[in-house]
């Protein structure tokens, strides 16, 4: 196995460690005890979104030793929330919508609630505002996104509360079910499609 060698910098501006220590793992930003020297790594992993965090985590429970290493200031990647523009207000910068979230085995095979991951999802999940002052909502309550979208059409709104409908469906049939598995063979995916809900 390649080991990879780096020589930490007196000042580590835009740098993240997850390396196995004595049986504990420590995610610090920006270092707080910068490593002494030249380190060993098994894997540099780059780039501290999700997936990179993730492929780290299993990596280093697997007992590798590992390194993550970001140009943002921010772990989280497309997940990641900030305040960019006022203090106080905060928002992600990329994700404005994570439907399947639940269905990913990392968050139950790291315990990542008991590590204090939160997803929140606020009752508005998009908005768009116009120039006369009105606005449009998309909630996670299917009724109130109709209402928010009959003040400019109700066959609109009735349209959207049938594709809704239809979507979940698709989501709860076959969409999840297949999530995170081996694949289904393509004729037991196309009856899953036959469904009569659809």
């Amino acid at each position: 196995m390649k080991r990879f060698t780096a020589d930490w910098p007196e000042q580590a501006e835009k740098a993240y460690a997850f390396i196995p220590e004595q049986g504990k793992s420590f995610f610090t930003y920006p270092i707080i005890q910068r490593p002494k020297g030249k380190r060993e790594f098994d894997v540099v992993v780059i780039g501290g979104g999700p997936n990179g965090l993730t492929a780290a985590a299993y990596l280093a429970r697997a007992g590798l030793r590992v390194v993550i290493t970001d140009r943002r200031n921010e772990l989280g990647g497309g997940v990641a929330t900030e305040e960019l523009r006022k203090p106080g207000y905060r928002h992600n910068t990329h994700a404005v919508y994570m439907p399947m979230v639940d269905y990913a085995p990392a968050y139950k095979d790291l315990d990542l609630e008991r590590h204090q991951l939160e997803h929140i999802f606020p009752e508005v999940q998009v908005a768009m505002s116009f120039a006369d002052g009105s606005s449009m909502c998309i909630y996670n309550d299917l009724e109130k996104t109709c209402k928010s979208i009959s003040q400019y059409s109700k066959k609109d709104a009735d349209t959207y509360r049938e594709f809704f409908k239809r979507a979940q469906v698709m989501m709860d049939e076959f969409i999840a079910p297949s999530t995170y598995v081996q694949p289904m063979p393509a004729f037991d995916q196309l009856g899953k499609l036959n469904h009569p809900r659809l």
